[in-house]
C-alpha cells in the first residue's frame, strides 16, 4: 500500500532576493567557515542581515523576527499555528536548544524547521 503524505510543502520564509551575496561559488563548493556552527552559519547570519532580523552584535532580533514572521502569515494563514509555535518556542525567553557547537542561527533553523513540522503532522493526526 503506497501512502502519499504532503506534510513538508512549506513555503520559504525568505525571499530569494535576499539571498543575494549571502551564497558565493566558495561556499557552496567549501562551506564558509565560522566561529562556530555549520558552514552555512555565515550564510544564514547574511540572509537574516539582508532581512534587517540581526542586532547590531549578531545576536537574532527576536522582536523584529516576530513582525517579520506576522507579515509573513498574513498571506499563508493555513501555517498560523506553526508560527504561533515558532513565536513561543523559538523566539520566546528561554535559550534555543541545541549543541554549544551550533550558532544562533543554526539553533533558530533547527527549531523554526521541528515546530513547522510538528504542528504540521498534528494537523494530519
Amino acid at each position: 500500500m503506497a501512502y502519499s503524505i504532503q506534510c513538508c510543502k512549506i513555503p520559504e520564509l525568505f525571499d530569494r532576493a535576499t539571498y543575494v551575496g549571502c551564497i558565493t561559488p566558495d561556499n557552496e563548493k567549501f562551506g564558509k567557515p565560522a566561529a562556530r556552527g555549520s558552514p552555512e552559519c555565515a550564510e544564514k547570519k547574511c540572509v537574516l542581515r539582508n532581512n534587517d532580523l540581526l542586532l547590531d552584535n549578531d545576536e537574532i532580533d527576536k522582536d523584529a523576527f516576530k513582525q517579520y514572521l506576522n507579515e509573513w502569515v498574513a498571506t499563508r494563514r493555513d501555517y498560523m499555528p506553526a508560527i504561533k509555535a515558532v513565536k513561543d518556542v523559538c523566539l520566546g525567553n528561554k535559550p534555543l536548544l541545541g549543541s554549544m557547537l551550533m550558532c544562533d542561527s543554526d539553533r533558530l533553523q533547527l527549531c523554526i524547521g521541528s515546530n513547522f513540522l510538528n504542528v504540521r503532522s498534528l494537523a494530519f493526526s
